[in-house]
This record gives C-alpha cells, sequence and structure tokens, in this order.
C-alpha cells in the first residue's frame, strides 16, 4: 500500500525546513498540512523534520493509529476526543 505523510500539530514548531526539501510542493502552511494528492511518499521530508513532528501512515490501513494529539495531513485536522 502507498505510504504518506502528516504533521504533528503539537511537535511542529513551525520551521518550514520540510516546505523547503518537498520536491513535490505537498506541504503548505500555516497551519502545515501534507496534501496527500501531491506526497509522493518519499519521506525528504520526515527525514529533514528536527522535532520528529512528521510521521508515515500506510494508505490502505483502515485501522490507522494517529498517536495522541491533533495531527494534520491529508487536509484534515484530527481533534483528541473527537
Amino acid at each position: 500500500m502507498p505510504i504518506k505523510y502528516r504533521i504533528s500539530e503539537d511537535d511542529c514548531i513551525g520551521c518550514e525546513a520540510c516546505i523547503a526539501v518537498c520536491p513535490y510542493e505537498a506541504i503548505t502552511g500555516p497551519p502545515f498540512v501534507v496534501n496527500a494528492a501531491l506526497c509522493d511518499g518519499c519521506g525528504v521530508c520526515a527525514e529533514e523534520c528536527g522535532t520528529g513532528a512528521i510521521s508515515s501512515y500506510d494508505t490502505g490501513s483502515e485501522n490507522e493509529s494517529f498517536g495522541s494529539g491533533p495531527t494534520m495531513g491529508i487536509g484534515i485536522t484530527l481533534k483528541n476526543g473527537g
């Protein structure tokens, strides 16, 4: 299944390093989000992120775990508790 990336709002410090290195121009912000339609899953953004705010997920997983705290990616914001 294809791998995509998302940005944790809790961990992101807004340095924009991910925007600078993304070869697909898939990251915009603030608020910083990864556009899944543009993301190729290369992982360059996650490698560049100094805070670990960018994580990968399998787009084919029905039971995907987002961890704790709000996460931004694929154009949506997830909030704790609903």
